[in-house]
């Protein structure tokens, strides 16, 4: 990639990330308990939680890991996610988190955070870039996280690092949404090219 294609996903990545920024800053001064998913809540026709669970954050410090992860992701993989394809993983992990909490985990009372989301973004990424070897590592590395979070709970010091507790079924679900969200974006592309 040449140097001026450089500068411009970087500019593209810095101009997601303000907004971004911006969005979740906002989410976060609104505050926790109007923003936050809770089910009973959901429940009773507060659906606008579903969305705004995932902006909002245990603190300012668990507010500032999610945009820093966030900023990587992007800048990791600049032109698999570009075209439309976040914002589709975005949506696609946020939703199967949502389903996963309301049908699966019932006994979730409450939920904050970007990181299930940016578990999808970020599965959905190394699937998009899979033919390259970064791609496929970072894949590998992320389906082990998600064992270990599966078996174990938590990777240590995580809950002290966020500031409060680690909900990793929420990492699980976004994952499965980028995943299918990412496959369905390779099957749509495969379908083009045969046109």
């Amino acid at each position: 990639m040449s140097r001026q294609a450089l500068a411009i996903e970087f500019r593209a990545t810095l101009r997601i990330a303000g907004i971004a920024a911006l969005i979740l800053a906002g989410a976060q001064l609104v505050g926790i308990e109007v923003l936050q998913y809770q089910r009973e809540r959901v429940l009773e026709g507060q659906l606008w939680r579903l969305l705004s669970a995932h902006a909002v954050h245990l603190g300012w410090r668990h507010f500032l890991l999610n945009l820093l992860a966030l900023v990587l992701i992007l800048a990791i993989f600049p032109d698999s996610l570009r075209r439309g394809a976040a914002v589709w993983l975005i949506f696609a992990s946020l939703a199967a988190i949502d389903a996963g909490l309301l049908l699966l985990r019932p006994e979730i009372l409450w939920y904050v955070g970007l990181s299930g989301v940016l578990h999808g973004l970020l599965a959905g990424a190394c699937v998009l870039t899979a033919r390259r070897r970064e791609g496929r590592v970072l894949l590998l590395l992320l389906g082990a996280k998600l064992l270990w979070e599966q078996r174990y709970g938590a990777l240590p010091s995580t809950a002290t690092i966020a500031g409060g507790p680690v909900l990793v079924d929420a990492h699980l679900f976004g994952a499965i949404g980028g995943l299918v969200c990412a496959g369905m974006v390779l099957l749509r592309r495969r379908q083009r090219q045969a046109l």
